[in-house]
């Protein structure tokens, strides 16, 4: 995918993935221990948001101890909730983090979609399928498909 394809934002946040997520953060001698789990939500996930058009205000963190929760509208509540973000830190593998997110959603007492990450790559989960994966994108390695989770994950 080209940098044209792609808002200004979005190119600096995927400049940024490529020189920490992708080289530094795994360089241990270097860098030491891998960022921990609020790390990535505030050097990738909440710029991915911002970067998609969302204001801060509407972008939640530790809100009822879900990672982050995207707003639809205000007030932040379970009715207006949009995404439930469950977050891992790099490295660590985020095949657990749909069930955590599904607890999360179920407290909540309403569908929302889920998105599941390490701050490099990103899966969203529509609600109304069943939790189904419906977008991917791995921000260290950029394919056409990525815009389809952007524009599902964009502010309407």
């Amino acid at each position: 995918m080209s940098p044209e394809a792609l808002s200004d934002r979005l190119s600096d946040l995927v400049a940024l993935v490529h020189d920490l997520g992708c080289q530094l953060y795994w360089d241990c001698q270097a860098f030491g221990e891998h960022p921990a789990e609020d790390e990535i939500v505030g050097h990738f996930v909440l710029p991915l948001f911002v970067a998609l058009g969302w204001p801060p205000e509407k972008i939640a963190v530790k809100w009822r101890y879900i990672d982050v929760a995207v707003s639809a509208a205000l007030p932040r509540s379970p009715e207006n909730c949009r995404f439930v973000v469950e977050a891992k830190s790099l490295g660590s593998g985020v095949e657990g983090a749909l069930e955590q997110a599904k607890g999360y959603v179920a407290s909540l007492g309403v569908p929302c979609d889920i998105v599941v990450t390490d701050g490099l790559r990103y899966r969203l989960y529509d609600c109304r399928r069943d939790y189904a994966p419906v977008a991917y994108a791995n921000l260290g390695r950029l394919k056409r498909s990525a815009l389809d989770l952007f524009a599902k994950l964009a502010r309407p």
